[in-house]
């Protein structure tokens, strides 16, 4: 027989053929037909019908899974390519059977036959699943003695998954002779399993067991919650849907049956209240009872059912809590288990993210250190919490993943930190201000904060010094010294041209010494305010706008997206407004102060001290009679613009009577200090002056008296606060 050719056999006991005299593997020659013939001929007693022609390199692959002479047929093949011509001895050539054609190679497939060619399956075996029924031989070639000692060594699981797998199994398996099998498997079982109850047989409690499904909605995922007392596994969302247990529902639903107390019951979360547990019941199985105790004639019957079924409902509670306990115990063992996953998982992550110079930056997260980023955003990553061993190929597969995660983050967190040191800047650069603001003299206009801040020449220090530590405290001031001078020179010029501008829409030949004027009262159109000059380059209302410049706006919402809203904006006098009938008011007080209005300051009308009662608050107050400073009077005036309401200086020899009645303001910081212009309440002055400039005074306690007159030089009305604070009202009899 040639090397490079195989002769096919045909089963004899199924199929019997005619003899012939010769066969090649090539082609057939029969008796009655020898001018048949082939090149190669070999001595054969059947004839061979005709198939797929298989080259060589297929017979042993083939071979392996045809045990015994199992099959019908064993495929003849051909290293030539040509088609075998098979011819029956029959008496007519109409009963010879037609060749089949032979399918097209490519050529590709021509040069590499093992990677194109395809082998025909037999027609019996196409049915069923696995590469010729590989687990076949096992039900029909082994004993079954043997095919049960396997089975005893394999847990439930795989049982129930063989059982599956074709029919010849589930025979054996799902055979009541097969119960020691599934008993010998369930005690096998590595970590025990609850003992099984008696209204499930063997199959049964393993699907409940290890089919981890949805018993209701049969939806692919994982679940773990099982209902033991009804015998079945439901999602969270499919326990929602069995029926409350309720005794007027049920009797409605089940009557003639009332003995409710055998149903089997469950605690469900979530149908009531999202915490709440509600007790619902398996509607099925309460048919199915109600169909039972009908079908019982006599009332014995029916009590011995219930005493029987109320009997079988303290066993299934008995055992359902004791699967309770187990199934929870695994579900802990398993949490752990997936647990020491992640770990292992997370820390060969980490130590091959060392190797290429990223692990620093996963533990900056990790450890909390991250302002952008939290733990679990990368240890929730898809990659990093798989409960899976990490391998050189998994690696591979989610290197370029975390590189990239980690980049961003690593690029966002460097972006973070220059923001977070310019920020610092920023702060120190505002402190350093107000330190220097609180040792200057507040009645010659200072700029805000914003205005410093928004400073082009400051920005562009600031902004362009990243190093933790670039800019110190002491540069910082130095610098705010030398280039004060020139932000001065600049704002002061343009905000009080802006004030003059608004003052010269009421008075046409205003001018900047008008601005100090006590008749000249400005208003704050966004609080109503009253204030003075040169109050109204401290109110905070002035301060709540954005940088003209968007380049600069762009940097300051960087460092403080509400600067503008916070008082760090600078200064700009949009919501300021000459007040008319205020100034107007103000200038009756300072006539009625005997001053002349065309010279007369808020510090002269304050030197005056004139007298003034609020006649319709005594009236309130009567027998009493309320009196106010000038600044209290221009606030009351404002709320009830009624010039008749106040008595100016008409007291005569009550007058000094009255002043003596006068309080002074306990609760706010309206002076300054004319020394060291540090911010005062009334009563605190004499103590500073005491014990910071060393100065003697007679008098323990100040009065109003003597703080008009005999302290009068040492102090001034604190310009950061508006007129309404510093106004005060005090009773006299």
């Amino acid at each position: 027989m040639n090397s490079h050719r195989l002769t096919s056999y045909r089963y004899q006991e199924a199929n019997p053929c005619v003899p012939l005299t010769k066969m090649s593997l090539g082609g057939i020659v029969s008796q009655q037909n020898p001018s048949v013939r082939s090149k190669k001929t070999v001595d054969t007693g059947y004839a061979i019908p005709p198939f797929r022609l298989l080259e060589e390199e297929e017979i042993p692959r083939i071979k392996r899974f045809l045990p015994d002479n199992r099959y019908d047929y064993v495929y003849a093949a051909t290293t030539s390519g040509k088609r075998a011509r098979t011819v029956e001895q029959s008496d007519s050539e109409d009963d010879t059977p037609r060749p089949e054609k032979r399918p097209k190679i490519s050529s590709e497939a021509r040069k590499s036959p093992k990677k194109y060619k395809r082998v025909k399956v037999p027609s019996r075996f196409k049915r069923i699943q696995g590469r010729f029924a590989l687990l076949q031989p096992l039900v029909t070639s082994i004993p079954l003695e043997i095919v049960y000692e396997i089975f005893c060594h394999l847990d439930p699981r795989a049982l129930l998954t063989l059982a599956r797998t074709s029919k010849d199994f589930r025979k054996i398996l799902m055979s009541k002779s097969s119960e020691n099998i599934w008993r010998t498997a369930r005690e096998n079982f590595e970590g025990g399993l609850p003992p099984r109850p008696s209204d499930l047989n063997e199959p049964q409690f393993a699907h409940l067991i290890f089919d981890l499904y949805c018993h209701v909605c049969n939806q692919p995922w994982r679940c773990d919650n099982i209902l033991w007392r009804f015998r079945l596994r439901c999602c969270r969302n499919c326990e929602k849907s069995f029926p409350l247990y309720q005794w007027s529902n049920l009797y409605a639903i089940l009557y003639p049956f009332t003995s409710f107390d055998i149903l089997p019951k469950e605690k469900v979360k979530g149908i009531t209240g999202k915490n709440r547990e509600d007790i619902v019941y398996n509607g099925q199985v309460a048919l199915k009872f109600k169909a039972q105790f009908i079908a019982f004639q006599s009332e014995e019957e029916r009590l011995a059912w219930v005493t029987r079924k109320r009997t079988e409902c303290k066993e299934i509670e008995q055992h359902a809590r004791q699967s309770e306990a187990w199934h929870q115990a695994k579900l802990n063992q398993r949490s752990i288990e997936l647990c020491d996953l992640r770990d292992q998982r997370l820390q060969a992550i980490l130590t091959r993210l060392g190797t290429i110079g990223w692990r620093s930056e996963a533990e900056f997260i990790i450890f909390g250190l991250s302002a952008l980023k939290q733990p679990h955003e990368f240890l929730n990553l898809q990659s990093v919490k798989m409960p899976k061993k990490l391998t050189e190929h998994g690696w591979i597969s989610i290197q370029s993943e975390l590189v990239n995660w980690l980049s961003e983050h690593s690029i966002a967190r460097l972006e973070q930190v220059r923001l977070e040191i310019r920020q610092k800047q920023f702060h120190r650069l505002k402190r350093e201000y107000l330190d220097i603001l609180a040792q200057h003299d507040l009645r010659n206009p200072y700029p805000g904060v914003g205005d410093i801040l928004t400073d082009q020449t400051l920005q562009v220090m600031v902004w362009d010094t990243d190093m933790e530590g670039g800019l110190t405290a002491a540069f910082l001031r130095s610098t705010l010294l030398e280039q004060l001078p020139r932000i001065l020179r600049d704002w002061r010029s343009s905000s009080i041209q802006e004030l003059v501008q608004i003052v010269r829409k009421a008075r046409r030949h205003a001018s900047h010494s008008d601005l100090d004027l006590a008749v000249t009262i400005f208003g704050c159109a966004s609080c109503r305010a009253l204030m003075v000059y040169p109050q109204v380059f401290y109110h905070q209302c002035c301060f709540h706008n954005c940088a003209e410049d968007d380049f600069i706006h762009d940097r300051m919402q960087t460092i403080d997206k509400l600067y503008h809203r916070n008082g760090n904006g600078p200064w700009s006098a949009r919501t300021i407004f000459f007040h008319s009938r205020s100034s107007r008011f103000a200038e009756k007080l300072v006539i009625g102060a005997g001053l002349d209005p065309a010279t007369a300051t808020a510090s002269d009308l304050t030197a005056a001290r004139p007298v003034i009662e609020h006649t319709n608050l005594s009236a309130e107050a009567s027998p009493a009679r309320i009196f106010v400073n000038w600044q209290a009077a221009l606030s009351y005036h404002e709320l009830t613009p009624d010039d008749s309401s106040f008595v100016i200086n008409r007291f005569g020899e009550d007058t000094s009577k009255i002043r003596a009645h006068e309080t002074l303001n306990m609760y706010a910081n309206v002076i300054c200090c004319v020394h060291c212009h540090k911010a005062l309440k009334p009563h605190e002055l004499l103590l500073h002056l005491q014990s910071i400039h060393n100065m003697e005074a007679t008098p323990v306690v100040i009065t109003a008296t003597e703080f008009y007159g005999l302290f009068r030089g040492h102090w001034y009305w604190n310009p950061r606060e508006e007129l309404n604070i510093i106004g005060m009202e005090f009773l006299c009899r």
